[in-house]
């Protein structure tokens, strides 16, 4: 009997040794998947107003997705890498990431866009949303990208 009572108490000691440590492992994984796709949003930030389209496709999966307001679907590293060039000389893109969740190597990221013109001036500003997924090839890279513009529409 008294080895049975041993049991009970070293196992109520360790039980939650291991939910604490599960618990640890999962906050761990996301802090690791929120600051590296925090410093990979920065990095998108810098291709896209330095117009390196290049690194900037390279930020995308093979099969990406990009979803732009009053534009169709773009599909594909090299075509969203193009459509990503159309934007104009000088111009500079501010990324504020608000939240990020994930899970066993997905992560959804939500955040706040600024687009400021080469003179300065204010040239736009929304919300996006990023499905990040992780890959062997590149680590955490965008599946899907899309955004919306906080702006009035304008009479042209």
């Amino acid at each position: 009997m008294r080895r049975w009572n041993l049991f009970a108490v070293a196992l109520l000691l360790v039980a939650p040794s291991a939910l604490i440590a599960q618990d640890h492992d999962e906050k761990m994984e996301h802090m690791d998947a929120t600051e590296a796709i925090t410093a990979a949003s920065e990095a998108f930030e810098a291709a896209w107003t330095s117009g390196d389209w290049d690194a900037l496709g390279a930020m995308y999966t093979e099969d990406a997705v990009v979803m732009a307001p009053g534009a169709e679907a773009v599909s594909g590293r090299a075509a969203i890498a193009e459509f990503m060039s159309g934007r104009e000389d000088g111009w500079a893109l501010d990324l504020t990431t608000t939240e990020v969740f994930s899970v066993e190597g997905a992560a959804l990221e939500v955040g706040d866009w600024t687009i400021t013109a080469a003179d300065g001036s204010h040239a736009g500003h929304g919300n996006y949303m990023v499905a990040w997924g992780w890959t062997e090839e590149g680590g955490w890279q965008m599946a899907r990208d899309m955004w919306n513009s906080n702006m009035a529409p304008t009479d042209d």
